[in-house]
């Protein structure tokens, strides 16, 4: 961890894959401290090539700076340790479809009641409503549909896929803003009755040149884990765990 200019800010982050990981790596960067929650098998990216020894160039990108630990949500036990690990963070940001998380009593609304101060982020394919709000999505899918591909064809005007994940890492960049901005709101209200904030941020809207929402504050987050050994976090205390 570094000192930086959110030394001292502390995140939990239950992103995977790009844009979530993009979002906490920057704030890893300007000095915050992210724990990586990760499933038990660990974040897909760990898989991605190409690889550096054994371990993925993209995962070691994306999660430096982080720590990790491995949780199965799916318990009433694993969803309590993450409950714990939020009442102890500032930030929270989370990656999964609407109402995943509300199910293991990990919503908005079920733990700003308990920690009104947390700053609550989500990073979603299509918003938290809408008639595409269940659908899983990746970068190309929202690529497509947003328009972005139709506008980046090649000479015989065919969409021409961009080498990176343009979409996503932009979405990771906005959540840092909106992110930022949420922080700033709850240290402007400290000492207050400061209501939390939370905020979504779907990667689609990025690519339709949509503004913000104005009810404020808004923030939206992506995450990743530490570029180390996977930690798994039954009870406490933690273990080591194989990949």
């Amino acid at each position: 961890m570094n000192a930086g200019a959110l030394a001292g800010v502390r995140v939990v982050d239950l992103t995977r894959y790009i844009p979530g990981p993009y979002a906490t790596m920057t704030l890893a960067d300007l000095g915050a401290d992210v724990v990586k929650i990760e499933p038990r098998e660990g974040d897909p990216i760990r898989a991605f090539p190409p690889a550096v020894g054994e371990e993925s160039a993209a995962h070691a990108g994306l999660n430096r700076g982080k720590r990790s630990v491995a949780v199965d949500l799916r318990t009433e036990e694993g969803a309590s340790v993450v409950r714990r690990l939020a009442g102890q963070a500032d930030v929270f940001v989370e990656g999964f479809r609407p109402g995943v998380l509300a199910r293991r009593g990990l919503g908005p609304a079920q733990l700003l009641e308990v920690h009104p101060r947390l700053v609550y982020c989500s990073v979603t394919g299509y918003g938290q409503d809408g008639p595409h709000a269940a659908r899983a999505g990746h970068d190309i899918g929202y690529g497509a549909l947003g328009g972005f591909l139709g506008a980046n064809r090649d000479a015989d005007g065919r969409p021409v896929v961009p080498g990176a994940q343009v979409i996503d890492m932009t979405a990771g960049f906005l959540t840092v803003i909106g992110r930022s901005s949420g922080r700033a709101s709850a240290l402007r209200w400290a000492g207050r009755s400061w209501p939390g904030a939370s905020g979504s941020r779907a990667r689609r809207a990025c690519t339709r040149g949509r503004r913000w929402p104005r009810s404020s504050p808004r923030a939206t987050a992506t995450s990743g884990c530490a570029s180390s050994p996977i930690t798994t976090c039954a009870s406490s205390p933690c273990s080591p765990m194989t990949r």
